[in-house]
């Protein structure tokens, strides 16, 4: 068995949670460390998204009417607290992984701001693609992140996939994993973040990437935490097979994509008001 560095924070995932959890963990001057199944900067469903996050970027949009389309959203099964903090953050956190180096589509000078399914306002934003595959649009948050991490000079360490939490005293102290030779390695650290991930490889079919298989979540249920809300388990409603293999934006939608069943029918207004711009999961349950 080896030891590597014991650490303040022990960020386990190398997507773009990870990616931003261990940037502001270094910042607030802790010890940190990111481990990864996959190699870091190319893992989980970042890898394959289609690069856009939302924020509050428009003069006609506010932090409130964020929060009121989340809420309309998440059908009354949000975290208020969490979802507050996310809406009156939004701006912010753009802001931030733009100083963390991470390019957004602009014309003329401008971030190019659209509207997607969910949203009465336009606050889409996608990263530059330029240059990386468009089955791979996530790589414009991963690759300027990564590089972030490594001038910081934060350890990263892909290839070690999660095997059990490690406890004292009734706390979390560290982490085990196992790389791809068998061997054990162990991380000590004050402080824990999953970033795994979902488990939507428990399913036959999925559009979500291969390592995206519950390690995080075994790891805890096992190490006596509460797990919350495990049925929440969502595939991206569409996939696109021509010309490309592809998980398309919804911003196609906010541009006039429109869903048509075998029989050519523009079917999504049976099932929502806002036919072809309503939430992923209505959409889901529609297909």
């Amino acid at each position: 068995m080896n030891k590597l560095n014991a650490v303040d924070v022990l960020v386990i995932g190398g997507a773009l949670a990870g990616l931003t959890a261990a940037l502001a963990a270094h910042e607030s001057g802790a010890r940190v460390m990111l481990v990864s199944k996959a190699p870091v900067g190319k893992a989980g469903n970042t890898l394959i998204a289609a690069g856009v996050i939302c924020a509050v970027l428009e003069a006609d949009d506010s932090p409130e009417l964020f929060l009121e389309n989340l809420r309309a959203s998440g059908k009354g099964l949000i975290e208020e607290a969490l979802t507050r903090k996310m809406a009156y953050n939004s701006t912010k956190i753009f802001h931030k992984l733009c100083e963390f180096g991470v390019n957004f589509a602009a014309a003329d000078g401008k971030i190019k701001v659209g509207k997607s399914s969910g949203h009465n306002r336009a606050r889409n934003v996608q990263v530059n693609t330029d240059g990386i595959p468009i089955q791979n649009a996530g790589l414009g948050f991963m690759n300027p992140l990564t590089k972030a991490c490594l001038e910081r000079k934060i350890p990263l360490y892909g290839g070690l996939r999660l095997t059990r939490l490690l406890t004292a005293e009734g706390r979390i102290a560290g982490a085990e994993f196992v790389d791809g030779s068998g061997e054990i390695q162990q991380v000590t650290a004050k402080t824990i973040i999953l970033a795994t991930g979902g488990y939507s490889k428990l399913f036959g079919k999925t559009n979500n990437t291969a390592d995206v298989s519950g390690d995080g979540t075994i790891a805890a249920l096992n190490a006596g935490c509460i797990i919350k809300d495990p049925e929440q388990v969502q595939f991206f409603p569409c996939m696109m097979f021509t010309p490309a293999k592809l998980v398309p934006s919804n911003i196609l939608f906010g541009h006039g994509a429109v869903l048509r069943n075998a029989e050519r029918k523009q079917f999504m207004y049976d099932y929502d008001p806002q036919g072809d711009m309503a939430t992923r999961d209505v959409m889901s349950r529609a297909i």
